[in-house]
């Protein structure tokens, strides 16, 4: 890495040139960079020097390959950020729904007036990492920023179970399935014993899993009938019960393996075994890499750690890394579960507030799929903060519990949630209040109001508004309306085309534009009335007609305004039966008037 900070203009985008000037002066040259998290550089810098005059807020500070802005000046305290936090500054105005795409498409969208490069698959590849191909939907929002969007779609990705990380390469973007190597070699202690530093978390330890698949299937076939398994662990530390659902899962086989992969050395998620914290002393950790012929290791890269106390080893990742590049010894690299989300970390640098953003759009429409999704990230964020901060229950005020242990209320933060059941081993927050809104897991009122708010289906085909139910096909043309609209009450089905094919007209009529189909046999009432219409201004007579499998009209029983009731037939030969017996037409009489009177003739003439 180059010992040099330069400095650039506020505008520059070819970082190549030594810029504005050469910061030869700094001191406690720090980039930090945590996983999902922040990425900074920090440094000291003399006032007196006769360089100070090119720092200034906004302009470009590159180290090495790493470029960062400028965002505040504390006395001789310079603190900036990765280029791609600009986003944080670009104002969208409205943004449309994005059903179905990938999170790629819909970040390509979100920055598109911006300076980031959304990498390209073949991009992202070529580093060792895989794009979240997941497709997922992005509803519309107002008066956001990108940064926001990321937020917002980063949270819908973990609801659907799909983990994401951004890749951050100064003006280059990504969201991968995961950063870093998958090397998985082990991190021995000895070569940094002196600067290591390390904390252990077992309070979701479990030792003997029962697993569920679909339709609570056990494993108890294939397991000797026994419908849970044992770490082996559990023997050293005791029996900690827990259970685990994969509700996808059909056959007790893959039930068992899935399982057993809980206990796995090689899974990151394990659950036998307490989560780790270390901070290992960087220029320790590179010469045992060095030591053992590996590379170098970096953000997000997969590490095992070995605990002599418990004789067991697991699989850790490099989650920060605090490097000072011209004085390495002082760097430092934090081994183990990420701290932090994508969304949780952009939140608390978002300038809008992000939950109003993502309860309602421009039209202050509220999406019903946002309300679970908030209510979702409001539990996780409590239960975060619960053991963050090391509150003393009872003690403090904050966490009260039942003496039975079946109901909670919480006081943190601002809000004030409640609890009546644990799930994992955490509260359940499925009422919380904050200073204004109220998010409850079930709804019992005498009213809902349409009148103050839209109600929308997920997809957004479905509106309910005042007193107007509308439906839209995947076209978003409106196919079904009922209600009461523009001071009328409409009942209305709509073709593919738009145009009204079965309504009721304002005399409360039913009005069938289109062919009437039935597929079974269809009963009318006791009369059934067939009136005469006007269609464009030519006044039909009423008919009935017998159409062909082609559509050809084979007979039509009509009516004219007279009372005659005619029958006519496009078929040569056609006959009109009454039961068994033809009934003879007015030809067919006079062709037999006719026979009569030649018969009666020839009889006159034999005479």
């Amino acid at each position: 890495m180059n010992k040099m900070i330069r400095i650039y203009s506020c505008n520059e985008t070819d970082f190549s040139s030594n810029g504005l000037a050469i910061l030869d002066e700094a001191k406690d040259v720090c980039i930090t960079h945590e996983l999902n998290g922040s990425y900074n550089l920090q440094f000291e810098y003399p006032i007196d020097s006769a360089k100070w005059e090119f720092i200034a807020n906004n302009r470009i500070c590159r180290v090495g390959n790493e470029c960062f802005r400028i965002r505040s000046i504390d006395n001789n305290k310079i603190y900036a950020l990765a280029l791609y936090m600009d986003a944080q500054f670009k104002h969208i105005q409205y943004i449309g729904d994005m059903l179905g795409k990938t999170p790629r498409y819909i970040m390509t969208q979100l920055f598109k007036n911006t300076n980031i490069h959304i990498m390209t698959d073949a991009e992202v590849k070529s580093l060792g990492m895989e794009w979240v191909n997941t497709a997922t939907d992005f509803f519309e929002a107002s008066k956001i920023t990108p940064i926001v969007g990321v937020s917002t779609l980063s949270e819908t990705l973990e609801k659907q179970s799909t983990m994401c990380e951004l890749y951050v390469d100064n003006y280059n973007l990504a969201l991968v399935k995961q950063i870093g190597k998958d090397n998985g070699n082990e991190l021995t202690l000895r070569f940094n014993a002196k600067s290591a530093e390390s904390s252990r978390d077992a309070s979701t330890l479990i030792t003997r899993l029962y697993p569920y698949g679909q339709d609570d299937l056990d494993i108890s076939t294939v397991n000797d009938g026994k419908q849970y398994i044992d770490s082996p662990m559990v023997e050293k530390i005791g029996v900690y019960e827990g259970f685990s659902n994969f509700d996808e899962c059909e056959e007790p086989d893959e039930l068992l393996k899935l399982a057993k992969w809980q206990f796995s050395e090689d899974n990151l998620e394990r659950i036998d075994i307490p989560k780790y914290t270390m901070t290992v002393g960087y220029v320790d950790v590179c010469e045992a890499y060095k030591y053992h012929n590996l590379n170098r290791p970096s953000i997000g890269d997969r590490v095992k750690i070995f605990d002599k106390s418990m004789n067991t080893k697991t699989l850790q990742r490099i989650i920060t890394t605090k490097i000072y590049p011209f004085e390495p010894r002082k760097s430092t690299i934090e081994v183990g579960h990420p701290q932090v989300t994508i969304d949780s970390f952009f939140k608390d640098i978002a300038t809008t507030n992000i939950i109003q953003k993502i309860q309602r759009n421009g039209k202050k429409e509220i999406k019903t799929s946002y309300l679970e999704m908030m209510r979702e990230n409001v539990k996780v964020s409590i239960n975060e903060a619960l053991q963050n901060e090391n509150i003393a229950k009872y003690q403090t005020g904050a966490l009260f519990e039942s003496p039975d242990g079946q109901s909670a209320v919480a006081i943190i933060k601002g809000q004030l949630a409640i609890a009546g059941q644990k799930t994992e081993g955490e509260w359940d927050w499925t009422t919380v209040i904050n200073d204004n809104e109220i998010i409850v897991s079930d709804v019992f009122t005498g009213a809902l109001y349409t009148n103050l708010c839209t109600i929308m289906s997920a997809n957004g085909k479905l509106t309910i508004e005042n007193s107007l139910i509308t439906m839209q096909d995947e076209n978003n043309i409106v196919r079904f309306e009922c209600g009461y609209k523009n001071g009328k009450y409409v009942f209305c089905l709509y073709d593919a085309t738009g145009e009204q094919n079965v309504y009721i007209n304002s005399s409360g009529e039913a009005v069938f534009a289109g062919s009437v189909n039935t597929k079974k046999d269809t009963f009318v009432g006791s009369v059934l009335y067939i009136q005469t219409t006007d269609l464009v201004g030519d006044s039909k007579q009423p008919a009935i007609r017998f159409l062909d499998k082609n559509g050809d009209i084979v007979n039509e029983l009509s009516c004219t305004a007279n009372g005659t009731l005619r029958v006519t037939t496009g078929k040569p030969n056609a006959k009109f039966m009454y039961g068994a017996y033809e009934v003879a037409s007015e030809r067919n009489i006079e062709i037999l008037q006719e026979q009569i009177n030649n018969l009666k003739k020839e009889i006159d003439d034999l005479k």
